[in-house]
């Protein structure tokens, strides 16, 4: 290769390398902005929200803590139940999970999880739509408008309040009815895509077994997933 085509090729991974930092400041940002809008949240191990489902997602998350790997039959609820039909598993699993690791309250791991699904999602839909896109400017206004943009608020219920009535309406429904899992299966999505996408088009056994386990945390995320 002569000087030129050695110039060319550094050049190009320059400019590579350089989209690459822009993209990874972006989501960074993305996030910390998603952050920002919900950030007691993360600190939050119990709400007076008794119309909520959270009790319920802590409660089986407490469970499959306690009695580890004797799950099968939850008699907690409804006199007693198989675990399968309690409920999906992948939310109260890792709030499992993380407050073992945190050393916190089933709660308060499990109000974090919330906070974090919230945050990642317009991330997460930035970086597969510069994937298949591979321009930035579409990608970051796809996820502009998921932070600041939520279709709830078509629904008088669901809006927050008169002046930040927005992305925030899907912290309500987060917060006041407990949807972290229908959350977490919305924000988990775009990251299904990006992984399925990276398979498609270098189908490496990597690969696949990454778009595999992504798939199924989608499907266990809960039924909308």
């Amino acid at each position: 290769m002569d000087e030129f085509g050695e110039g060319f090729v550094l050049i190009s991974l320059s400019n590579a390398i350089s989209e690459r930092r822009r993209v990874a400041l972006l989501a960074g940002g993305l996030f910390a902005g998603n952050a920002a809008l919900c950030w007691p949240l993360f600190r939050t191990e119990y709400l007076d929200d008794f119309q909520s489902n959270d009790g319920s997602f802590i409660a089986i998350a407490r469970f499959l803590s306690l009695y580890w790997p004797h799950v099968g039959w939850l008699p907690w609820f409804n006199g007693g139940t198989p675990i399968e039909d309690a409920y999906f598993l992948l939310v109260p699993a890792i709030t499992a999970l993380a407050a073992a690791m945190g050393r916190c309250s089933f709660a308060s791991a499990y109000h974090f999880l919330s906070a974090l699904s919230l945050s990642l999602g317009p991330s997460f839909l930035f970086l597969f739509a510069w994937y298949v896109s591979g321009s930035i400017r579409p990608a970051l206004g796809s996820a502009l408008l998921w932070s600041l943009v939520s279709p709830a608020i078509l629904f008088p219920h669901l809006r927050p309040g008169p002046l930040l009535e927005l992305g925030l309406a899907r912290l309500k429904t987060t917060v006041f009815y407990g949807e972290t899992p229908h959350n977490m299966a919305l924000s988990l999505l775009p990251l299904v895509w990006l992984a399925v996408a990276r398979f498609w088009r270098v189908p490496t056994s990597r690969r696949f077994a990454a778009a595999t386990l992504l798939v199924a945390a989608e499907m266990l995320s809960n039924a909308f997933g």
